[in-house]
């Protein structure tokens, strides 16, 4: 007697028995519904401990501290298999968590690995080990007569701030040796409030790699591009100062100075008719917009001199809040034949931040950047880092395809087949990631759901312009299809005949009947 909770092994495969409908019309009929084992058993393990500070994991870290843990999973309640290559990523504070809660971290940190249970095991495989290509075909209309595909922009990224690791610079000072009694008698200065020089210079550094824009100057995706004015008044919006951003407005709202220092801006140009403008860093470093086809960038004064240097009073008191003030020593001090050094040791990184960016999709999609940096300290090398940033772009929306075949052909999960739709001249290979199959009813048809595809496939093809394209390209063949009635009787008598069915009439030789074609 099958009860809820008992294990069902069908397929090759384990599932448990959730809900049980029993009918009875005649004879005892019985609706059981099943959920695969590891589906519905995984949350109820439990791991209570925390690996804690920043771990460096691949998934199968992740399921060994779960699922090694005998405290966590008896008797091995679960076993578990990684397929396939995949890199290391942080991990922060692991643990204190259910089972549901350790797949989960696995996708969120490798969101193309696929989870595939089987029995107990949880199989976690890398999205090029899961595919399995085969030489089979689906065509339209032969192999199916219904395609359902769904457009999905909600998760495209075409622009990231990517910050790679960080060294230490030291600046220390050597011990030396003095000693006995000093009388001290001077004037010293004493310094109050608070100098913000370096967190304006790392302000103005997080925009480093943005591309120009003539006329960029949107305060709310300033990442979609700037041009030299709309980054100094970026910069200067962000420390709370409002100036125009347009070159020649700003003039009236500096004035000029001889001896540039964090803050101040050099302008190209003669007053009242300026055309470029840099936001200096130091006296000898600015940071701007150079020209289209350029990113925001870094360079020595030297190798580009503005015309003359100006000064924002406003800004500057933002950026220096410290007063000095003289006071009066005379001490005593009594000091041993030694002093300590100093150690000093100041965070550097191996390159500055910079943006990478996928042109072509905001060319069509517009600009979608990333919520938050892609910081790795993986990375020393720039390069290296660019290369990996791009992989984690999502750069077009995705396309869902569902399929229902006309067979009741059992679905095999990551197989690769070619999908052909002639009369759209589409054609591209597709992954099995799910499905619906009546393995007890052979007259219903597999619904198989393949894996996405970038729309750029379907927008590329300038014979399918939308999806309502395809479904009306599948509407129309299906209603071009003739109907054939086989019959000695008129088929208008008793069908909805359509124009252009066929009538196919059996031959009698006593009426020398013959085959008609039914006017409908």
């Amino acid at each position: 007697m099958i009860q809820v909770e008992s294990i069902i092994t069908f397929n090759d495969d384990w599932f448990v028995v959730k809900n049980i409908q029993p009918t009875i019309q005649g004879s005892d009929i019985v609706q059981v519904t099943a959920i695969q084992y590891v589906n519905s058993q995984i949350a109820t393990i439990h791991q209570y401990n925390t690996q804690q500070g920043t771990l460096t994991m691949r998934p199968d870290d992740i399921l060994k501290y779960w699922l090694n843990d005998s405290t966590v999973n008896p008797n091995n309640k679960f076993t578990y298999n990684v397929v396939g290559s995949f890199e290391s990523h942080r991990v922060e504070n692991l643990g204190n968590g259910s089972g549901k809660d350790m797949l989960s971290k696995i996708t969120e940190l490798w969101p193309s690995a696929v989870i595939y249970p089987q029995k107990n095991q949880i199989n976690v495989v890398s999205a090029d080990a899961f595919t399995k290509p085969t030489q089979k075909r689906i065509d339209y209309i032969r192999d199916t007569s219904e395609i359902q595909m769904t457009q999905d922009s909600t998760n495209i990224v075409n622009m990231v701030r990517c910050i790679g690791a960080t060294k230490q610079s030291d600046t220390s000072t050597a011990a030396t040796d003095s000693g006995g009694v000093q009388l001290t008698e001077s004037e010293a200065t004493q310094t109050t409030g608070v100098d913000r020089t370096a967190e304006f210079q790392a302000d103005a550094k997080k925009y480093l790699g943005v591309p120009y824009k003539w006329g960029g100057h949107d305060k709310s995706n300033p990442y979609a591009g700037m041009d030299c004015s709309g980054f100094v008044s970026q910069v200067y919006y962000d420390f709370g100062v409002n100036v125009p951003p347009q070159t020649a407005q700003m003039e009236p709202y500096f004035y000029q100075v001889s001896d540039p220092k964090c803050g101040d801006v050099g302008f190209y140009g003669p007053h009242g008719s300026t055309h470029h403008i840099c936001l200096m860093l130091d006296a000898n470093t600015m940071i701007y917009e150079p020209e289209p086809g350029e990113v925001c960038k870094i360079a020595p004064v030297s190798s580009y001199p503005p015309d003359w240097y100006a000064r924002n009073n406003n800004i500057q008191a933002k950026i220096n809040q410290q007063k000095t003030t003289t006071v009066d020593n005379a001490n005593i001090t009594f000091t041993d034949n030694y002093q300590s050094g100093t150690y000093n040791s100041e965070e550097q990184y191996y390159f500055e931040p910079f943006m990478v960016i996928d042109n072509d999709s905001i060319n069509a999609w517009g600009p979608y950047p990333a919520t938050s940096d892609l910081q790795d300290d993986r990375f020393t090398d720039a390069d290296a880092m660019r290369t990996y940033a791009k992989t984690q772009l999502s750069p077009d929306p995705t396309i869902s395809i569902v399929v229902t075949l006309n067979s009741n052909a059992k679905p095999i999960a990551g197989e690769q087949v070619r999908l052909n739709i002639q009369p759209r001249h589409y054609s591209t290979n597709v992954t099995v990631v799910g499905w619906t199959w009546y393995p007890f009813d052979p007259t219903q048809g597999t619904q198989i759901t393949y894996d996405n595809l970038p729309a750029t496939i379907l927008n590329n093809r300038a014979a399918m312009r939308t999806l309502a394209d395809v479904e009306k390209m599948a509407r129309t063949a299906l209603a071009n299809i003739p109907q054939v009635f086989y019959s000695s009787e008129d088929p208008t008598a008793k069908h909805n005949v359509k124009n252009g069915a066929i009538w196919v009439k059996p031959i009698n030789q006593e009426t020398g009947g013959d085959a008609k074609h039914a006017d409908g």
